[in-house]
């Protein structure tokens, strides 16, 4: 709860990167009563280059606050633009509608926006679908691999329940399959004249330092 306060203070003088955020979502359906994001943002340096990351088209109730920062990169996730699909695997995010909408009103507004396409589910990610649909109002599109490592047994268990055709593809998935999605993609960013960074760990294009 004291998020504000403690921004305030750590990045005072500061010019690195903040990331709201990459492994939680700083725009939860929580955030509409307690504002937390809001304020942080509020109290936030602007000097210092922020990214931000969410699947929520709340993201577009801070615009104003986003003025603040000279240097601002805001993300929409799209993993899939089919409803069916994201109920099974995000049933409780807002719409792949409601999220383009958001795309599109932060472009207007001028802001450097971005999609993550991440991670993509394999042979359910339909990768062309998202470039045409999302490019009109991005800068550049991210893509990251599924790792099953810390998820296997929810991953297969959804496979198994709502795509038993593609159980065995799933339990076959190898380097080679990953290798082919990049160059996928880097030919379509090519079609769509847009610019993408991959992220896979499967290939070697994530690295750790």
């Amino acid at each position: 709860m004291n998020a504000p306060e403690l921004v305030a203070k750590e990045s005072k003088g500061k010019r690195r990167t903040a990331i709201l955020c990459t492994t939680g979502d700083p725009y939860q359906p929580i955030d509409k009563k307690y504002q937390l994001t809001r304020k942080v943002l509020q109290n936030m340096n602007p000097n210092l280059k922020t990214l931000i990351l969410t699947k929520s088209d709340l993201i577009t109730r801070d615009m104003d606050l986003f003025k603040r920062f000279k240097n601002i990169e805001l993300g929409l996730t799209i993993t899939t633009l089919d409803e069916n699909i994201k109920k099974v695997f995000e049933p409780f995010s807002p719409s792949s509608n409601a999220r383009l909408e958001a795309l599109k009103n932060l472009k207007q507004e001028g802001f450097y926006t971005y999609v993550f396409v991440g991670p993509i589910l394999p042979y359910l990610t339909d990768l062309e679908e998202i470039f045409r649909e999302v490019s009109p109002f991005v800068n550049h599109l991210s893509f990251e691999d599924l790792s099953l490592s810390p998820c296997r047994k929810e991953v297969f268990e959804a496979i198994k329940k709502n795509f038993p055709e593609l159980e065995d593809k799933y339990k076959n998935l190898s380097k080679e399959f990953w290798i082919k999605k990049e160059k996928e993609i880097k030919k379509l960013g090519e079609k769509h004249n847009k610019q993408v960074r991959i992220y896979f760990k499967h290939t070697g294009t994530l690295k750790f330092k």
